[in-house]
């Protein structure tokens, strides 16, 4: 979003904060257009939330590139934070035709984690199967559904990260391919029973046990 800063109603200052309120909105990058260019409105953008802020008169090149870095950067997070999501194939024989088609499923979901857009049609085509059968073959493996693989996957790949205190809540819910973080949120909930800020206060507690352990072993 890029919006400026003196608007009639609703200031920029204000939509910041009202986006940074928002669930359904919190984790898109704004930039913030002013003239004024004092350093107390550059702070009081940025501490409400801004991503970036550019005074005026500016070049629209300048802004074009500004808005490409932000896009960049969240590109690189969702990179960073897509690993590898590991399906328990113990039941399929080693060198069989099914331990196979599960780590091909193992790749394609592991790479693709992180895109908001990849669904269950997707996943299919990655796997050059139709719907139909994609959904049997999981299912006789795996005994899910392709799309609670899918956002079974997501929420591990989330717990793993807040565990890991790699991130924000709604940093990696977005980076876990997650269009919103109340939906996210409500998921994390109901898989795991409690909310991703409880489980990563706990991940955290736990992380800092072990550290004053090992300072007296």
């Amino acid at each position: 979003v890029v919006s400026d800063v003196m608007m009639p109603g609703l200031d920029g200052f204000q939509l910041v904060e009202a986006f940074r309120a928002d669930p359904e909105l919190d984790f898109i990058p704004i930039v913030l257009l002013t003239a004024r260019a004092e350093s107390e409105d550059r702070i009081a953008g940025l501490t409400r939330g801004a991503d970036d802020y550019v005074e005026k008169p500016f070049r629209a090149d300048e802004l074009r590139a500004r808005v490409d870095n932000l896009i960049a950067s969240r590109r690189r997070l969702r990179e960073r934070f897509t690993g590898e999501y590991r399906i328990r194939s113990g039941a399929a024989p080693p060198e069989s035709a099914d331990r196979a088609y599960l780590e091909r499923l193992r790749e394609v979901i592991g790479a693709r984690l992180g895109e908001e857009d990849f669904n269950v049609a997707k996943l299919a085509e990655a796997m050059r199967q139709d719907r139909t059968h994609l959904f049997r073959k999981v299912r006789d493996l795996l005994g899910v559904a392709p799309a609670d693989l899918l956002r079974t996957a997501r929420l591990d790949r989330a717990a793993e990260l807040l565990a890991a205190r790699e991130g924000g809540v709604s940093e990696i819910a977005y980076a876990t391919g997650f269009k919103s973080v109340s939906h996210f949120s409500t998921a994390f909930r109901l898989r795991f029973g409690e909310t991703p800020s409880a489980y990563a206060r706990r991940g955290a507690d736990a992380a800092a046990v072990r550290t004053i352990e090992a300072a007296y072993d």
